[in-house]
């Protein structure tokens, strides 16, 4: 027979049990749940000025991620198409910044320098309600671009010479116009510049010099080399610097790989650049090496020296 402090004992358990329920109940009641709003970016968009004074060049861009922003606080930096949840709901503003890979590194994605950050003044966030954004990026106007060759009149900003090898031709470079079969969706131009080189030769573009305090008016202020290129072989991008003497420095930039279809890079130079000294003159080289027995094709474009 169970004793009666037994039976307290169990009306007691149940007593705590049901008032641990009501109050669990009690606090869901009063903190609940907050349903967040998204942003949704299913694509960008990138044009230039080419009107006057101003010249942009072409609106060839690879974008790959977006960073967003709400009232200043980093959401996120997400590849496109982006989508995203925001906490925050009611009246904010909402920006976007356009991201690149730093000197092609994947792994090194940042906001793109020279591009302005689009900004959507007074959006309404509603819980559970996507909101659709198509942020159309533009150069920044206080950009400089010290070299700007679509080739639509070749030879207009870069001085071009070859290196012979072995006593052979070091090659040819030709303004060739678009086709269907040439031309990516990356190139907006009418033209492109054709390397054609023979087999166990190598061919170089110079550009023209360019100053340290033009190139890097501030301290560590961004230069960068944008590219587009196709090629059946590597392309090796260096920065020449000449110091007072007129000793050369030849820094390796970046190496691209072989590609049947075009691609961009944005190659940072600000951090060789801020580490020489005043009165330093550099020059961009662009080279390629045909160590095969047959001719090799590099075709290239939109070629932009960019700093403020």
């Amino acid at each position: 027979m169970t004793s009666n402090k037994h039976i307290l004992f169990k009306i007691a358990g149940l007593c705590f049990f049901a008032s641990a329920m009501f109050s669990s109940c009690s606090y869901l009641e009063t903190t609940p749940v907050k349903i967040p709003s998204y942003i949704y970016i299913p694509k960008i968009g990138f044009s230039t000025s080419n009107n006057g004074s101003v010249v942009q060049g072409d609106s060839s861009s690879k974008f790959v991620d977006v960073w967003i922003y709400d009232n200043g606080t980093l959401l996120g930096n997400i590849g496109l198409p982006a989508f995203i949840p925001d906490q925050k709901t009611g009246l904010t503003e909402l920006e976007f910044d356009a991201g690149i890979m730093k000197s092609g590194q994947d792994e090194d994605r940042i906001p793109y320098p020279f591009v302005a950050r689009v900004v959507y003044p007074n959006v309404k966030l509603l819980p559970n309600v996507v909101d659709t954004f198509y942020p159309d990026f533009k150069y920044l106007p206080q950009t400089k671009f010290s070299i700007n060759e679509g080739f639509e009149i070749l030879g207009s900003s870069l001085a071009f010479s070859y290196d012979t090898l072995n006593n052979s031709p070091g090659g040819k470079i030709l303004k060739v116009k678009d086709s269907t079969n040439l031309t990516p969706s990356i190139n907006l131009g009418k033209y492109s510049g054709e390397i054609i080189l023979q087999p166990n030769t190598q061919f170089r573009i110079i550009s023209s010099e360019f100053q340290k305090e033009v190139l890097e008016p501030s301290l560590g202020s961004p230069i960068y080399l944008e590219m587009d290129f196709k090629s059946d072989l590597q392309i090796a991008i260096e920065m020449w610097s000449f110091d007072q003497n007129g000793n050369l420095n030849r820094i390796p930039e970046l190496v691209t790989n072989p590609t049947t279809a075009w691609n961009k890079v944005y190659v940072c130079l600000d951090q060789d650049v801020v580490a020489t000294n005043p009165g330093t003159l550099f020059q961009i080289t662009i080279s390629v090496y045909n160590n095969t027995t047959v001719p090799q094709n590099t075709f290239l474009d939109n070629i932009k020296l960019l700093h403020f």
